[in-house]
């Protein structure tokens, strides 16, 4: 299937971005070659982005057709986990732009009910304490 064919030549392409990001890092952009290393990079990332899109994606969809809500609610969670121990606002505002209005919608009542609980639980640690 061309699907399980994508994902396992996925991790190496992962692996190897990660190293060329690294390379840049370590280059700064004050270097010569930096530049044509990042347009390669961005070729590299773009291409890989539309092979997930078109070939892998669609096909864990079709294959975990039932349980695409709880999946994504467990990776939205877990991304927010990431945002969190990062700077917070750079961070989370580069995000925010990756998510699908849907996924914006849904986090924002989740952020709502969390600020509420945290505002409740408080109240209720203070009346204890008076």
């Amino acid at each position: 299937m061309a699907g399980d064919e994508r994902l396992v030549k996925s991790k190496p392409e992962h692996d190897a971005i990660r190293e060329e990001i690294a390379k840049l890092r370590a280059m700064g952009p004050q270097d010569a070659a930096y530049d044509a290393r990042f347009m390669q990079l961005m070729r590299e990332v773009m291409h890989h982005v539309a092979d997930e899109e078109t070939v892998l994606l669609p096909t864990a969809e079709r294959a975990l057709a039932s349980q695409l809500s709880e999946l994504g609610m467990r990776m939205t969670k877990r991304r927010m986990q990431l945002v969190a121990q990062h700077r917070p606002t750079a961070t989370a505002a580069n995000t925010v732009g990756t998510f699908p209005l849907a996924s914006l919608a849904v986090m924002s009542l989740g952020a709502l009910a969390i600020v509420h609980c945290l505002r409740a639980a408080d109240a209720r640690r203070v009346g204890r304490h008076t």
